[in-house]
């Protein structure tokens, strides 16, 4: 058995066994109140991550991130019956970009994605792509952690606020990506106070062994690219700043859809944190 250190402020996380991942290797037969355990002691809801202004949602952009990877992606159903394939062709090349780092991480990603999210956005996959896509160039420039989305997921969420979302989406936590990324269109994906959220994650405080999980809703594309790489950061154990126009960095309420860089502390943290997930690649 898995010996926990002790977590200074735990949360009691009830998981709900909901999603069937499709795993890329075999999941470790691990006792199931051992995961709960480890999210008990190790895991906490990193708080509610205020939505970008309405009025950005309906705003026309096109993004244009880094991609390193060409790529097949397979799409699942719920039942993780293969159901397409989508093709993601790189446009950079990964070997001659300039790095602050001789060695990175490769980060596999499962993208689960709901079925309203799905019925708002016909193209609901070049879309999700180029979002996650837009959230990687960031955490690739500053730490060469490359977020490679490996499958989709069709997810028939569950839960009538933010919180429930993510438990849901977790299920039992005994899939084998390295990250989770849920893509909600519930409009009930609210808060504590009642309002519509950005994004919602786990903050953990050592590296956790299964994957990260995170959840963000439907917002404008570039809205939803810097929750993503907010609560992603959460997953790394970055925690908060105080809300305001200082200091500029993504876990910064005041300053997180006008920016993408990480203050000097947190840049330092996930520096440490990036070996956290992934495969090391040179």
């Amino acid at each position: 058995m898995l010996k926990l250190p002790k977590f200074s402020f735990a949360f009691s996380i009830v998981l709900i066994c909901s999603l069937p991942f499709v795993p890329l290797g075999s999941a470790e037969d691990v006792n199931k109140v051992d995961v709960n355990l480890f999210y008990q002691n190790h895991a906490k809801i990193a708080g509610d991550t205020p939505a970008e202004p309405s009025q950005n949602k309906f705003r026309e952009e096109v993004l244009t991130p880094n991609i390193e990877r060409s790529v097949a992606i397979p799409v699942y159903d719920e039942s993780g019956n293969l159901v397409n394939e989508f093709q993601l062709n790189k446009n950079v090349d990964v070997e001659t970009k300039a790095s602050v780092l001789e060695t990175g991480k490769l980060v596999n990603v499962l993208v689960a994605v709901d079925e309203e999210y799905r019925s708002a956005h016909s193209d609901w996959q070049t879309r999700v792509s180029g979002i996650v896509e837009s959230a990687d160039d960031a955490f690739n420039q500053e730490f060469s952690i490359d977020l490679n989305i490996t499958a989709y997921r069709y997810w028939f969420s569950d839960g009538n606020s933010a919180t429930a979302l993510l438990s849901n989406l977790a299920g039992d936590a005994t899939d084998t990506y390295d990250l989770v990324i849920g893509f909600t269109g519930e409009s009930d994906f609210n808060g504590a106070d009642g309002g519509f959220l950005g994004g919602i994650a786990y903050q953990y405080d050592s590296n956790p062994f299964y994957a990260g999980y995170s959840v963000v809703s439907d917002q404008s594309l570039s809205g939803t690219a810097h929750a993503v790489q907010h609560e992603v950061s959460h997953n790394y154990g970055l925690g908060h700043d105080t809300t305001g126009t200082t200091p500029v960095c993504i876990m910064n309420y005041g300053t997180m859809y006008s920016t993408t860089v990480w203050h000097s502390t947190h840049h330092d943290q996930l520096g440490t944190h990036k070996l956290w997930y992934g495969t090391t690649v040179s």
